[in-house]
């Protein structure tokens, strides 16, 4: 079964809170058993993991990870970015991956959390340097007719 990047990013209306307390539990469980990670790296995948359903302020993230968000900006700091760096790179790379995917820049836009496509496209622009049509696979609609002459 495959399914649309479109279709995954989807909030679910009909979830079941208790499932999901449960399942957030076991992952709490599995998540002690693992290596310590830097700050850095827990507050990347807090933050992975909240995009897929907003878009996350610091202080919800730090209460997430149990730490004061002041604490939280000073490790960030410490580690060489921020945290406004790291959710944008997440965004960035979340809409560069539906791009690829075949999404429309208009359906990836919500998705990055942009309300107009013109502002999304100016951050796609500024974050890698490229437009958004950029990373988007070719269009087989437009091309060109091999019945016509050169």
């Amino acid at each position: 079964v495959v399914f649309r990047a479109v279709d995954l990013a989807r909030r679910c209306t009909h979830a079941d809170p208790r499932l999901g307390q449960v399942l957030h539990e076991a992952i709490a469980a599995e998540v002690t058993r693992l290596p310590a990670l830097s700050s850095e790296a827990r507050v990347h995948s807090e933050l992975a993991v909240a995009l897929s359903f907003d878009c996350p302020e610091a202080d919800q993230i730090a209460g997430k990870l149990g730490v004061a968000p002041r604490t939280m900006t000073r490790q960030l700091t410490e580690a060489g970015t921020s945290f406004t760096k790291l959710r944008m790179t997440l965004r960035m790379e979340r809409a560069r991956s539906y791009l690829r995917g075949g999404e429309t820049v208009a359906a990836v836009t919500p998705l990055a959390f942009y309300s107009e496509v013109a502002a999304f496209c100016r951050a796609y622009r500024q974050h890698f340097g490229h437009p958004p049509s950029f990373d988007q696979p070719p269009s087989f609609d437009q091309a060109p007719s091999f019945d016509q002459p050169l």
